[in-house]
């Protein structure tokens, strides 16, 4: 079972409660059927998140949850007291009564393969959007989100706009070309990024991007899946600037 939490997530409340605290509060709190799930969501979540106890990660949804819900009160409610909205009495989730929603939730946005950060600010959004065209606010829970299957194709549709305008890259340093090990989890990072860069019209400046500014793409696998004269041609454009 995966226990690393990266440091590149910044601390969040829950963050370093270890593996074993981890493991007792998901057996204690989290019903047998919801738990199976966990192994398949570790191929679909993204990147960041798949070295991360589902527990952990749980934790670091609920905070994403939080800066999401304050901005949502923000802008349809009120904005001066958003800074000190809290979107549950308690901050540790697993003691709320919504904690299996926020699990559930946490899962659906798992099987869509998006960042938490993006999907919550996307999925708020959307319920701001929706509020002010019915002049009806209110904040929405975790289930509301979860079972919106019309928000969460819009935010789909998002995502996968955002996957065409710009590489996405992982927060965390284990998917830097320098310290490629040959885990799965970076073989399959590898493979998502030489996907977004094969489609775009003009891939010299992605592959440029991905090898050397980012630096998430070896030049080995590069080489295996474009061809020579992209490949030179990303590294013409560096060696010129």
């Amino acid at each position: 079972m995966p226990q690393v939490t990266p440091s590149s997530l910044g601390p969040y409340f829950g963050s370093n409660l270890g593996f074993k605290n981890y493991e007792i509060l998901t057996v204690a709190h989290i019903p047998k059927e919801l738990r199976k799930i966990e192994p398949g969501l570790m191929k679909t979540k993204w990147f960041d998140y798949r070295s991360l106890h589902p527990m952990g990660a749980m934790y670091l949804f609920g905070s994403y949850y939080a800066t999401a819900y304050q901005e949502f009160y923000r802008v349809a409610i009120d904005a001066e007291c958003a800074p000190f909205v809290r979107p549950t009495k308690s901050i540790d989730l697993i003691t709320t009564r919504e904690k299996l929603s926020f699990w559930r939730l946490r899962q659906v946005v798992d099987t869509l393969g998006m960042p938490y950060d993006f999907f919550m600010s996307r999925a708020m959004k959307w319920y701001a959007e929706q509020c002010f065209r019915q002049n009806a606010i209110y904040a929405p829970r975790p289930q509301h989100i979860s079972t919106n299957e019309e928000l969460l194709a819009d935010v789909t549709v998002d995502w996968e706009e955002e996957l065409e305008i710009r590489l996405q890259i992982p927060k965390s340093s284990r998917f830097r070309s320098e310290n490629f090990a040959g885990h799965e989890d970076q073989l399959a990072y590898e493979d998502f990024i030489v996907g977004q860069i094969q489609s775009r019209h003009h891939p010299v400046y992605a592959l440029k991007a991905a090898l050397y500014q980012h630096e998430v793409l070896r030049i080995e696998r590069a080489i295996l899946d474009f061809d020579a004269r992209t490949v030179t041609e990303a590294i013409a454009q560096v060696c010129e600037e």
